[in-house]
């Protein structure tokens, strides 16, 4: 009775959170998070408008994606998750920790690196908030949902890197992508397969406007599966 009574009285704290515009409480479930963690989603935050951060509770910190909000593509990398707003519970962020660190060097943990990380995959679930809350009052979206949050978080990614120090993080970002591209390269030509479709999934992800990469991972898939 007393744990019924006390998750009753959070979720009444969280839509109180929301409704009065609080910013999002930030809960990490992560075992052994990457040091710094909590100061690089809170760095992200300030770059989003905090009128399009209401209703949201929490920003949910996992190591891996529940079964839930994992996507149904197998080669797809799910980073975040959203989701929205119901009778019994407030809207809600997930973030996946081992994704947006996926390829990034420990000792570029407090740089701007992962801060653009996970400030493109944040932004990216607040504009599916936004498109919910818009779609509460319209009959028709025109554009796609994931373009429409996609383009969301191109516009919170292009005011981060108008400063110098996110332009040094965004060249690391796409140094690193072509660095774990050429090792797959290599690994593929020595016939590791496996090592390979790793190296390319983590160039994908990285910068997934490197040309033909996504192919280069499902070919090195397919042939590991086989070998």
């Amino acid at each position: 009775m007393e744990i019924r009574e006390h998750r009753k009285a959070e979720q009444l704290v969280l839509k109180a959170m929301a409704e009065n515009s609080v910013g999002p409480q930030i809960e990490c479930l992560c075992n052994n998070p990457p040091f710094g963690l909590i100061r690089q989603v809170r760095r992200s935050l300030n770059w989003i408008n905090k009128r399009d951060l209401k209703g949201i509770a929490k920003i949910i910190l996992v190591e891996e994606m529940p079964d839930y909000a994992r996507s149904n593509d197998d080669s797809a990398s799910t980073r975040g998750f959203y989701r929205y707003k119901t009778k019994d519970s407030p809207a809600i962020i997930i973030l996946s920790i081992r994704e947006l660190y996926r390829g990034i060097p420990w000792f570029l943990w407090w740089s701007p690196v992962p801060t653009l990380r996970i400030g493109w995959t944040l932004a990216h679930e607040v504009g599916h908030h936004l498109i919910f809350r818009e779609e509460a009052f319209m009959t028709e979206i025109s554009l796609d949902k994931e373009v429409r949050a996609d383009k969301y978080a191109e516009i919170v990614l292009q005011r981060m890197t108008r400063r110098w120090y996110y332009r040094v993080g965004q060249w690391c970002i796409n140094d690193l992508a072509d660095w774990y591209f050429a090792f797959g390269l290599a690994a593929a030509q020595k016939k590791r397969y496996q090592v390979a479709a790793k190296r390319f999934y983590t160039a994908w992800h990285l910068n997934p406007n490197i040309e033909n990469v996504a192919d280069y991972y499902l070919s090195a898939k397919r042939k590991s599966i086989s070998q």
